[in-house]
């Protein structure tokens, strides 16, 4: 587990810089991208002046958004199926990156926004997300994944706010992201196996 994070700095812009909002696209099972959708769809002055990007859309979410009318958005752009590489460059030059599901796990891409110095709106199922994410403090929660006023809400306040914006991606630049680097993540998990070798001798 774990990011060579010296490798992904090069594709690091400064967080004053950017304006992209990074958009999971998956609908599917476990994704719940359309209230994402829905609640941007009401943004559109607001969010004139950012490049929407949603990347691994399926087929599901395309329906939406052409639904929502954002398919003739000039700001916006569509992706379907990209590399790791190509996340990894988009996280390095996003704002705001917004993942909604309900799958109770870590998400991967919340923990690419957070080494790649974007600010995160994360879905929070089985409070997972919470184990990174202090609501308010170095990102936003989303508690309830199909309520698109309260996504809304959040985007609606991150954008409003940036120095917040800003004291959130330093603080974890400070503290989270060094600990996502691939060999401190390494150490620990051979000082467990060396912890639990320990017990098997004695």
């Amino acid at each position: 587990g774990g990011y060579e994070l010296k490798s992904w700095e090069k594709f690091r812009r400064p967080f004053k810089v950017r304006k992209t909002i990074l958009i999971k696209g998956y609908q599917g099972m476990l994704g719940r991208a359309h209230y994402v959708i829905k609640a941007i769809s009401s943004m559109k002055d607001e969010l004139k002046s950012y490049q929407i990007v949603i990347f691994g859309c399926d087929y599901e979410l395309k329906k939406s958004i052409q639904e929502e009318g954002l398919m003739n958005w000039t700001n916006l752009e569509v992706s379907y199926k990209i590399t790791h590489e190509e996340v990894m460059k988009l996280m390095g030059k996003t704002k705001l990156y917004i993942g909604n599901c309900i799958s109770d796990g870590m998400p991967n891409t919340l923990l690419e926004a957070i080494v790649m110095g974007g600010f995160p709106i994360q879905s929070n199922p089985g409070g997972a997300t919470a184990e990174i994410i202090q609501n308010a403090k170095n990102g936003y929660l989303i508690e309830d994944v199909e309520n698109y006023k309260e996504i809304r809400d959040l985007i609606g306040k991150a954008l409003k706010n940036n120095e917040f914006l800003e004291n959130a991606v330093d603080y974890n630049n400070q503290y989270i992201r060094p600990k996502l680097e691939r060999e401190y993540i390494k150490k620990l998990v051979l000082e467990k196996y060396g912890q639990v070798e320990a017990q098997l001798i004695k």
